[in-house]
């Protein structure tokens, strides 16, 4: 019965979403009442990003998404009032260039790319009208300040995807693998399958094009904006970073 089944997918992607939500924020407020009460220098960071992984393995256990739930966890912590938190904030900046390479490796481990014509083009089209409506957004959104065309169009390729993309992706790669605890029907596998992949080689288009456009910024920027862009990128650093790119 098709509207039974999608029913029970609708329920079921609702529970792993609520489940993983809930575990991160149940023990995002255990971990900061602990560490509002005790602060140890050369444990808590460690505790912090030991939290981090049971949160992700309980909320995985229970049938949640263990994505949302380290995000809930980290959104709550975050914006609680905590001392020391700027000595937390430094330790973590090291281990999240570490984790963004596992979700990389993992990423690449999960993929198989259909080595097909067909797809490659559909990749590279759609691609290109993403581009295309981003470049008109960019106008629309500028429209009332001095950017000239190469200046827009800087902006439009400057669109390297970051680890948004990258663990969105993963998250469906991971309901895509057998034994997972989320369960899809099998006429979703191919069109869930076809995201995943198509997913995957925008990053690759993206950062492709970005690094190839960053390269060749003094031929697109006026020379003051492109001391400005340099200067906030030194301002945000790493992590604003690829929030300025995405």
């Amino acid at each position: 019965n098709q509207s039974f089944s999608t029913s029970s997918l609708f329920f079921s992607f609702a529970q792993s979403i609520m489940t993983g939500v809930g575990t991160g924020i149940v023990i995002a407020l255990i971990m900061a009442y602990i560490l509002r009460k005790l602060y140890f220098p050369t444990i808590s960071p460690l505790l912090l990003i030991a939290c981090a992984f049971v949160t992700y393995t309980l909320a995985e256990n229970i049938g949640g998404n263990g994505v949302l739930g380290v995000t809930a966890f980290g959104l709550i912590f975050g914006n609680i009032g905590i001392h020391k938190k700027r000595q937390l904030q430094t330790f973590t900046k090291t281990f999240t260039n570490f984790l963004k390479i596992i979700v990389f490796i993992l990423l690449g481990l999960i993929v198989s790319i259909p080595l097909e014509v067909g797809f490659f083009i559909k990749s590279t089209v759609l691609f290109l009208i993403y581009l295309v409506v981003r470049y008109w957004a960019v106008g629309f959104s500028f429209r009332n300040f001095d950017v000239e065309k190469t200046e827009r169009t800087f902006m439009t390729l400057i669109t390297a995807k970051g680890m948004d993309t990258a663990v969105m992706a993963l998250v469906i790669g991971s309901y895509l693998l057998e034994g997972t605890t989320f369960i899809i029907s099998e006429g979703l596998k191919p069109a869930l399958t076809t995201i995943f992949d198509l997913s995957f080689m925008f990053i690759i288009y993206s950062v492709l094009i970005a690094t190839i456009v960053a390269i060749n910024a003094k031929k697109l920027l006026r020379p003051e904006k492109e001391m400005a862009t340099k200067e906030l990128k030194q301002k945000v650093g790493p992590i604003g970073s690829d929030m300025y790119a995405a």
